[in-house]
């Protein structure tokens, strides 16, 4: 590994984006499938390291994806795997750099 790189370890397995429940937040950590669908949903803002919240599972199901929200059908055609992220994730973020000296 160069000097410089930081390496990110993952706690959890990736898991497929329907497996999460309402109000989860995952980082997309895979999208595999028909090339066609890929681009689309790159199109619609879903690539590899997107956060996205499952805000109604089901299928279709409805998605926050970069404050806009999306419905999603996700069949056989493109398999997104997800690595769930910790609920308050961001509030750990800010009260690390607010108690932080500098």
């Amino acid at each position: 590994m160069a000097p410089n790189m930081i390496a990110r370890v993952s706690l959890q397995e990736p898991l497929p984006l329907m497996f999460l429940k309402k109000n989860e937040r995952g980082r997309v950590v895979d999208l595999m499938g028909d090339c066609s669908c890929l681009h689309r949903l790159k199109e619609m803002g879903l690539e590899v390291g997107s956060v996205v919240t499952m805000l109604v599972p089901g299928r279709p199901c409805v998605l926050g994806v970069d404050g806009r929200r999306m419905s999603l059908r996700v069949d056989c055609e493109a398999d997104i795997l997800v690595e769930p992220l910790a609920k308050n994730t961001d509030e750990i973020s800010i009260r690390t750099a607010r108690n932080q000296s500098w």
